[in-house]
């Protein structure tokens, strides 16, 4: 079984698991899991998945996503490049948000920004791509 959790459903999937586990016990090795967007604390999810046998696939969070930067990178810088997005994770444009939308990759984002007009945005996220070493995985 393969398993989507999304924000919210992040920190549900943390709980179910951790009930799961207590309640149950047996491992759960043939179940797959891929986070976006994470409402939860990645490392507690990452141990509750491991202890209950869970494989955790894929963990996607677009870098200005103010939702998975609190919950899981408070830095000054991470805090300020999703500041200058919080505008459009809560905002009316679904297509523009770093959170609503499966993060595909930034390279995918920038252009979603470009065709929805939004040039600004777009030159921001591409000038931080720049910066990230060459086979990051979130280009």
């Amino acid at each position: 079984m393969k398993w989507v959790a999304h924000s919210q459903g992040a920190i549900i999937f943390c709980a179910a698991i951790e009930h799961y586990r207590i309640k149950y016990g047996k491992p759960l090795t043939t179940q797959q899991l891929a986070i976006h967007g994470s409402g939860a604390n990645l490392d507690r999810l990452k141990r509750m998945a491991h202890s209950a046998g869970l494989t955790i696939n894929n963990i996607r969070n677009n870098p200005f996503d103010l939702v998975p930067n609190i919950t899981n990178d408070i830095s000054s810088s991470s805090l300020a490049r999703s500041v200058k997005f919080m505008g459009l994770t809560f905002g009316n444009e679904v297509g523009a948000s770093p959170h609503t939308l499966p993060f595909l990759g930034l390279e995918t984002y920038a252009e979603q920004l470009q065709l929805l007009g939004n040039i600004e945005k777009s030159t921001i996220v591409r000038k931080f791509i720049k910066t990230l070493p060459k086979g990051d995985s979130r280009i």
